[in-house]
């Protein structure tokens, strides 16, 4: 009653008074911006930002005083604005680009005034930009003849049509996107042989849970597994979401949708080693912590595990070893202890997936990647030679980043004629990580540096083969093969060719001395 009694108050004495104004005096097209500038005004004496008859002092100043001015450009009115924005750009570079867009978007403001200075490198000896950028976000909503909201796109003019181009979103990071309909080879796009426009329509499929994950010893607990489970009590957790932590800077991703879920650790050796301390400022239950995914920007967490009792010192990626080397630090007092000390005397089992109930895998299980509609042809005729060679069952995992719209709506049809099950897997590039500008580069690092999180944890074997190859063999001599404990398996570089020998780089120089007359293997 008395909050009621309040707003009351406050209404009759000072807002409706106000709206009555706006609504009698104010042309309604100009209300929204009247009352942009009210808060603007209201918000800068809350916070001290504009004292009345005062001008802020500005923590720099834009050192105009010895640039030409052909390299300044004024967008507003900067007597009657309240925004006021400068900007030093070098406008040949791929960061220019962004935020030329950016300046475009706060221009349709109102009473923004912005100052652009460019600044471009004087020793360019080419010009570093590579590729055609434009930016998509509307600032207002649009609306067909018919009443229906515009969609919001890209259109690129007058592009030179001799060059070979590729297509793609720069997106922000926790956006999962890729594209779902489009008859052109995205990767491989010359206008000149090309009639008509080119279209693509992309996907937002996912939203990224990340993290950074330390041990009570502010230490990356590499290898510790968590998974994202919805509120559903009797979850398949075969099927949930999972990722293992990386050493580096304790990383971990997953992958959802909107909505309310738990992350926890996964159930076996993470559940034996360690247990949660927390979450950030996330309240754990029942070992458990709740995540709320309700906004386009994701969620970053920062989980904090702790090793339980009598697992001191174990490492969750060699619980045996560490054990051996640090001791059984078990308290033969008490009887829980002591069950521990016995269980421990006894091998587990092998079986990768712990106490996960796992579905039953493919018995041969290939990954590939292709790029372009000329080597999904070629990972077509890969698929069909691994299947001809063999009777046991097999599985694809194929990364999705790369592969086209048009292959992956064959793709079911493919697999339905010639009886193999296949598996689309992503994996966003870490913000930390360096990002490549070359698509190829950035292929061969999903081949290298992501193996270990690019797959379901209960996976317990793959086998890479290139797209551009052709089997000849029963793979299931390959999954048979002992690693003897190894964790990747690579074969050597062919070296019978002499003829060939200008090419072998690692054959001199830093290579060879890096080797130490080892084989070099991919």
């Amino acid at each position: 009653d008395d909050y009621s009694l309040v707003s009351d108050l406050h209404w009759s004495a000072f807002t409706g008074e106000a709206l009555e104004l706006v609504n009698t005096v104010i042309d309604p097209s100009s209300r929204a911006n009247v009352l942009q500038i009210v808060e603007a005004t209201v918000r800068a004496d809350q916070y001290n930002l504009k004292k009345i008859g005062e001008t802020r002092l500005k923590d720099y100043e834009l050192p105009l005083y010895n640039w030409e001015e052909k390299l300044i450009l004024n967008e507003g009115e900067e007597e009657t604005a309240l925004l006021k924005i400068d900007v030093i750009i070098d406008p040949v570079t791929e960061l220019g680009q962004r935020i030329g867009g950016i300046i475009n978007i706060l221009h349709t403001l109102p009473n923004t005034f912005i100052r652009i200075a460019f600044k471009p490198s004087l020793d360019l000896t080419e010009i570093p930009i590579k590729r055609f950028y434009r930016i998509v976000f509307p600032t207002q909503l649009d609306f067909d003849e018919n009443g229906d909201i515009k969609e919001s796109i890209a259109v690129f003019d007058n592009i030179p049509k001799d060059l070979l181009l590729t297509m793609s979103v720069l997106v922000p990071q926790s956006w999962v996107v890729a594209p779902v309909h489009s008859p052109h080879d995205l990767d491989n796009l010359k206008l000149s042989k090309i009639s008509g426009q080119v279209e693509a329509e992309y996907q937002l499929q996912h939203l990224l849970v990340q993290g950074h994950a330390v041990d009570s010893h502010n230490a990356p607990p590499r290898g510790t597994q968590f998974i994202l489970t919805s509120l559903t009590q009797n979850e398949d957790l075969s099927a949930v979401p999972d990722t293992i932590t990386m050493a580096n800077l304790g990383y971990l991703q997953l992958k959802a949708n909107p909505g309310v879920w738990w992350l926890r650790l996964r159930p076996g050796t993470s559940t034996s080693v360690y247990e949660f301390e927390s979450v950030g400022g996330k309240k754990v239950i029942n070992g458990a912590a709740l995540v709320v995914l309700d906004s386009f920007k994701g969620v970053t967490l920062f989980p904090v595990v702790r090793n339980k009792p009598g697992m001191e010192g174990v490492d969750v990626l060699n619980v045996d070893d560490s054990k051996n080397k640090e001791g059984v630090r078990a308290n033969i007092n008490s009887f829980d202890s002591a069950w521990k000390f016995v269980s421990s005397m006894f091998p587990k089992p092998k079986n990768g997936s712990d106490l996960v109930p796992t579905k039953k895998q493919a018995e041969i299980n290939i990954f590939s990647v292709a790029s372009g509609h000329l080597y999904e042809r070629f990972l077509g005729i890969m698929m069909l030679s691994v299947i001809r060679q063999t009777k046991s069952t097999v599985k694809f995992w194929l990364i999705e980043n790369f592969l086209s719209p048009s292959f992956k709506e064959f793709l079911p049809h493919f697999a339905a004629v010639y009886d193999f099950d296949y598996e689309l897997i992503t994996y966003k590039w870490p913000h930390w990580l360096r990002a490549q500008t070359e698509k190829q580069r950035t292929i061969w690092g999903y081949k290298i540096l992501f193996l270990d999180v690019l797959f379901p944890l209960s996976l317990e074997k793959v086998i890479f083969v290139d797209a551009d190859q052709v089997v000849r063999v029963d793979m299931k001599e390959l999954v048979d093969l002992d690693l003897n404990g190894a964790v990747y398996g690579y074969t050597p570089f062919c070296d019978s060719r002499k003829e060939m020998d200008g090419f072998r780089f690692w054959m001199s120089g830093y290579w060879k001395t890096h080797l130490q007359n080892r084989a070099y293997h991919i």
